[in-house]
């Protein structure tokens, strides 16, 4: 057996000349340095990435205001989002429902074309034609964070598990994402990418994504890559109990008494030119002033918990060096109710369901602190974000323009179909669940409704010429009707809408608008 030191080594020496440059390297750490490269002291951020990133919130049922009322509803946000940013006061939502409009941001596809019509078709959404798998692909680190679609359950989620294992079936297109499905606030589950589950009991579902979406966006910064942050807040959106029972939202104890702007109650007087659900028949559906006025407390003040983990994430992106190349996009999935056409939930072809609060901030071309009044729409997100990443061919055609692009809006199109079921009764209530298919078309200060049987038959019409709807010229047949050349052409651009694809930018045979 050879002994130690046999092979002529001298192993004491190596072992002093090893502890000897341990020495040297600990002296040049702590010693002061003088050249002109430094080196970094630990705790440091590094390097911001080079590129842009993105970050989209989307907050669930927002009611739209004007952009000078931006300060009352989003204080502590205002200054980034219309101070530095830019707010588009007439922004619509295709479809006025969960889904279906989620799905519209993502892809840039109006619903007819992405495939998720209703509540129940979010599984047939197609990764591959939404934003998080073309910025993906453009190198940027995607993440998503709250409320993804009510129809996906968090065990239809496709996983990756310790071992390997892909689970789940339905794939979301993003790199990272923590998402759940619950109507409650304080009580959820949270399933990620690596088919870890928790459960959280007592916190608050605002607080908790942005908490969340703010590690995905550091965690990217500390890799050094571009991000694409999503995040889906819960709030202002009604909570559901067991049984389909609606509940106030509930904000959290920093805002559950804070003071808010003024509830007005504007109630249609006489709804006879409408269809009977919007007549208030039965005394369940009849709700009163001080019912919607303390919603109306409940929403804003929840909404104030969303305005909070917003300014978080902006500041954070101040503290991290890349506030100014970033874009992020504030946007609701759509509108809602509260008396007005003696409504009280969504999914409705009046204006209170479908415009929608939009801003932008750190997009290019636009001014800061800008308002601009051009009609712009959900389906705008997605070819927003290929513009400012250079992506002429995303991979399959979208809808919707960009929205610091030049092209301007003749008119806006809107679309609903008829579901009938749990999901709907737990996401918008018993009323809605009853709603039969409509498609509307706006254009100017005109609109045109029409309501359809199973068949597809038009059973109702409604012309309207004045932003409150409360009087429909089909049905009261005033002095002045509508003239007929102009409900000719409405009713002309409804039909083309139907089947439509694409953008006359893109050379679409049968363009959208």
């Amino acid at each position: 057996m050879r002994k130690r030191g046999a092979t002529g080594h001298r192993p004491h020496i190596r072992i002093r000349l090893r502890g000897l440059v341990a020495v040297l390297f600990a002296v040049a750490l702590i010693a002061p340095v003088n050249s002109a490269h430094s080196i970094p002291i630990l705790g440091d951020p590094p390097a911001p990435p080079p590129g842009k990133n993105v970050v989209t919130i989307v907050v669930d049922d927002m009611d739209d205001f004007s952009c000078s009322a931006t300060a009352k509803y989003l204080p502590e946000s205002a200054p980034w989002l219309s101070g530095q940013g830019v707010c588009f006061e007439n922004a619509t939502s295709p479809n006025p429902v969960c889904c279906p409009a989620r799905a519209v941001i993502q892809s840039g596809q109006l619903p007819h074309n992405n495939r998720v019509r209703r509540q129940s078709e979010a599984k047939r959404f197609h990764y591959r034609r939404s934003s998080q798998f073309v910025l993906g692909n453009e190198g940027l680190r995607t993440s998503a964070v709250g409320k993804l679609f009510n129809g996906v359950k968090v065990k239809d989620l496709a996983s990756v598990n310790r071992n390997g294992v892909r689970s789940g079936s339905f794939v979301t297109g993003f790199d990272e994402y923590s998402i759940w499905d619950s109507y409650d606030y304080r009580e959820f589950g949270v399933k990620n990418e690596r088919a870890s589950f928790r459960w959280y009991i007592g916190e608050h579902t605002t607080t908790v994504t942005g908490a969340l979406a703010r590690g995905y966006i550091e965690d990217a910064l500390d890799a050094g890559q571009p991000f694409y942050s999503y995040q889906a807040y819960y709030a202002p959106h009604d909570q559901v109990r067991k049984k389909g029972v609606h509940r106030f939202p509930s904000p959290t104890r920093a805002h559950r008494n804070a003071k808010v702007a003024p509830f007005k109650y504007r109630p249609e007087r006489d709804a006879r030119d409408k269809r009977g659900l919007f007549q208030g028949t039965g005394k369940r559906e009849r709700f009163d002033r001080a019912y919607f006025a303390a919603k109306d407390r409940a929403r804003k003040r929840a909404l104030l918990d969303v305005d909070h983990e917003v300014a978080q994430t902006f500041r954070l992106l101040a503290k991290r060096g890349v506030l100014e190349r970033t874009i992020v996009i504030l946007v609701s999935d759509n509108g809602y109710h509260l008396g007005q056409q003696n409504w009280n939930s969504k999914a409705v072809p009046y204006n209170s369901s479908l415009d929608v609060p939009m801003y932008a901030r750190g997009l290019s071309g636009l001014e800061r602190g800008s308002v601009v009044t051009k009609q712009v729409s959900l389906a705008d997100i997605a070819p927003t974000l290929y513009r400012e990443f250079g992506v002429n061919d995303p991979g399959y055609v979208v809808d919707g323009h960009a929205l610091n692009g030049s092209h301007k809006r003749r008119y806006v199109a809107f679309e609903h179909e008829a579901e009938h079921g749990k999901l709907v009764t737990s996401e918008s209530g018993e009323r809605t669940a009853r709603l039969p298919a409509w498609r509307a078309i706006r254009m100017r200060h005109f609109k045109y409704i029409e309501w359809y049987d199973r068949r597809g038959r038009v059973r109702f019409r409604e012309f309207y010429a004045s932003p409150g709807e409360e009087r429909n010229l089909l049905y009261y047949h005033p002095k002045n009707p509508p003239h007929r050349a102009v409900l000719f052409k409405m009713r002309r651009l409804l039909q083309n809408t139907s089947g439509c694809a694409g953008t006359v930018e893109q050379g679409s045979r049968h363009p959208c608008s």
